[in-house]
C-alpha cells in the first residue's frame, strides 16, 4: 500500500520536527518541509503530497493563507490547517481556502490521526463526486448533441421531403381542377378547397421545421437566428421584444451557437408562460474574453425558490447547456420589476476577433 506523502509548512523548526515525528508514527511520509509561502509552492510541484499541513505565519510575503489559496486553485490538495491563530478574522480568511481541517497548536498525535484520515477521506469523496459529475456532464453533452441531430434530421424531412411531396400533390390538384369543365362547380370547390388545405398545411410544416431546428442557425449564424426567434415571439405572444447585436459575424462553432440559441429559446419559453411581461430586451454581444447573451423582461419578476427548484427543468437545461461550454448562468429577479438572465461563454482568441 502506498505510503501517504504530507509536505509540513512551519516556519519553526522545532514544531516542523515534531509535526513530522508524529506524522512518522503514524505511518506516513514526509516529503519535505517548508519555512514560507514560496518554498511550499516549490515543494507541491516537486514532491507531488498527497496532503499539505499549513501553519498561517509563514516566512516570505506569503502567508498560510494566501499559499493554501494559491494550493487550492493551482494543484488541488487538500490543506490541513496547524496554527496557533484563533481570531475571527484568521477563521474567516482561512474558510474561504476550503480548508479540510483546522487544527489548534499544541494538539497530540491521536488528533494529528483523525484530522488526516478525515481529510483524505473527504478528500477521496470529493474526487469521486467530480468524476461522477463530469461523466455526467459529457452524457449530457452526447445526449444534447444528439438530440440536435435528431432535430435537424427530422426538420430536413419535414422541410424537404414532406414539403415537396405536398407541393406535388398540390400541382397535381391543380392539374386536375384545370382539366375540369367549368360548369362541374361542386367539384370546382372541393378540388380549390383542398388545394388551400394544402397550402396552409405546407405553412404549417414549414413552421415546424423552423421550430425544431431553424435553418437560419445553421445558414447565417447565432445573430440571425435570434433576431428570427425574437420576431416569431413578438408576433406569436404580442410581447415586445427588442434586439441589439454586434454588427460583425459572432465565429462561434456549432456547439456554441445551438447552446446559446436553445437557452435563447428556453428564456423566452419562461417569459411567455410565466412573467406577465409586455417588454422584453435582448442583447447579444463580445466584451473582452466573452459571448455575453442578455434577455431582460419586465415582468413580475422570478423567486428565488422557483431558481433553485428542482422541478425547474429548463432552468436546469439552460445551466447544463452553459456549463458544457465553460460558462456561466445568472438568473435574478426583482419583484414586480422583471427578471435577467445573463449567459456568459468564453470565447478563444481567434473567436474574439472580428469577421
Amino acid at each position: 500500500m502506498e505510503k501517504i506523502r504530507i509536505l509540513i509548512v512551519e516556519d519553526e523548526n522545532v514544531v516542523a520536527r515534531d509535526i513530522q515525528h508524529m506524522v512518522e508514527n503514524l505511518g506516513h511520509e514526509v516529503v519535505g518541509t517548508a519555512a514560507s509561502g514560496e518554498q511550499a509552492l516549490q515543494n507541491i510541484a516537486d514532491f507531488a503530497p498527497h496532503l499539505v499541513f499549513m501553519d498561517i505565519a509563514l516566512q516570505g510575503s506569503l502567508d498560510g493563507v494566501e499559499t493554501a489559496e494559491r494550493i487550492r486553485k493551482i494543484y488541488k490538495k487538500p490543506v490541513i490547517y496547524l496554527t496557533a491563530l484563533t481570531d475571527e478574522q484568521t477563521l474567516q480568511r482561512a474558510k474561504v481556502t476550503e480548508p479540510f481541517g483546522y487544527l489548534f497548536k499544541p494538539f497530540e498525535q491521536k488528533e494529528l490521526h483523525a484530522a488526516i484520515e478525515m481529510a483524505l477521506y473527504k478528500h477521496q469523496m470529493e474526487e469521486a463526486l467530480k468524476q461522477s459529475t463530469e461523466e455526467l456532464h459529457r452524457l449530457a453533452l452526447h445526449m444534447q448533441t444528439a438530440r440536435e441531430q435528431e432535430r435537424t434530421h427530422i426538420a430536413y424531412e419535414l422541410h424537404d421531403e414532406l414539403g415537396q411531396a405536398l407541393t406535388a400533390l398540390k400541382m397535381d390538384i391543380v392539374w386536375i381542377r384545370h382539366k375540369l369543365p367549368l360548369q362541374e362547380k361542386s367539384l370546382q370547390d372541393k378540388i380549390k378547397s383542398a388545394a388551400q388545405l394544402i397550402d396552409a398545411t405546407i405553412k404549417k410544416v414549414q413552421r415546424l421545421s423552423m421550430e425544431i431546428r431553424p435553418g437560419i442557425l445553421d445558414d447565417l449564424g447565432l445573430a440571425a437566428a435570434v433576431e428570427w426567434q425574437a420576431a416569431d415571439f413578438q408576433n406569436r405572444t404580442g410581447i415586445s421584444c427588442r434586439l441589439t447585436s454586434p454588427e460583425e459575424g459572432i465565429p462561434l462553432n456549432k456547439d456554441q451557437a445551438t447552446a446559446i440559441f436553445r437557452i435563447f429559446q428556453e428564456a423566452l419559453t419562461n417569459i411567455a408562460r410565466h412573467s406577465q411581461a409586455t417588454k422584453v430586451e435582448v442583447a447579444l454581444a463580445v466584451e473582452n474574453k466573452d459571448l455575453i447573451l442578455q434577455v431582460i423582461d419586465n415582468g413580475r419578476g422570478i423567486k428565488e425558490k422557483d431558481i433553485a427548484s428542482p422541478n425547474s427543468l429548463g432552468l436546469i437545461g439552460m445551466r447544463e447547456r452553459t456549463f458544457v461550454l465553460g460558462g456561466r448562468l445568472e438568473i435574478r429577479g426583482y419583484p414586480g420589476k422583471g427578471t435577467s438572465v445573463t449567459v456568459r461563454i468564453p470565447l478563444n482568441e481567434e473567436q474574439r476577433r472580428p469577421l
